[in-house]
């Protein structure tokens, strides 16, 4: 259970096999405690849908960015993505699990970059700091000053949900909740937003899964 200062209400999610509970700032825990008792149900369905992981090795296919890439050796030269491929330079484990990780991050903060600057500019607001993170509970953050930060979990989705998440961060720059003006904002931006947003909450425990051990 944590707690988070922008948290308007309880949220429950399960990932990698284990539960997160966020409550607002002044939640009582009694009460968090007593509301995730009647998600018994949704709890031990998630966890058993819980997918079987996906380490970062040779032979591991990735589907980085809505395209399938297979984790292969290469004798000479630096990391390197292809069009359907991570190569990576032979190594330990632990090496190449190292720059599998550094590959997807450099290629999800790329397209987060892209998608921000290009949602940002249909609303007419500057550009701010972008960055990638791996977070537990959040796919996206917008900060006061419009700084953004996306969830590499999402450069295992769908490109359209990675797009999704980062329209919606981008709405976020003219209305901070998510109340009627930002659902229009967010659609305005993306016409057919909702069939993506549904797609990460039915499937998004399973971006978790890669790069689990």
């Amino acid at each position: 259970m944590r707690r988070h200062a922008r948290a308007r209400r309880y949220v429950l999610r399960v990932s990698g096999g284990v539960i997160h509970l966020t409550i607002p700032t002044r939640g009582s825990s009694k009460a968090a405690d007593r509301w995730l008792r009647t998600k018994t149900d949704y709890v031990e369905k998630r966890l058993a849908e819980t997918p079987d992981p996906v380490p970062f090795r040779f032979g591991s296919v990735l589907p980085v960015l809505g395209q399938d890439r297979l984790v292969r050796p290469v004798e000479r030269g630096r990391a390197r993505m292809t069009l359907d491929a991570l190569l990576i330079p032979e190594g330990s484990p632990e090496q190449v699990d190292r720059a599998v990780r550094r590959l997807v991050r450099a290629a999800c903060l790329d397209a987060a970059r892209r998608d921000l600057f290009i949602y940002w500019s249909a609303l007419g607001v500057e550009p701010r700091d972008t960055r990638v993170r791996d977070m537990k509970t959040l796919w996206g953050r917008c900060a006061q000053d419009g700084a953004t930060v996306l969830n590499t979990r999402l450069a295992f989705a769908p490109r359209e949900v990675f797009s999704a998440v980062a329209a919606h961060e981008a709405a976020h720059r003219i209305v901070m909740d998510h109340g009627p003006e930002f659902q229009e904002t967010v659609r305005r931006l993306m016409p057919d937003y909702d069939r993506h947003d549904r797609w990460l909450r039915e499937n998004g425990h399973g971006l978790f899964a890669y790069g689990a051990t």
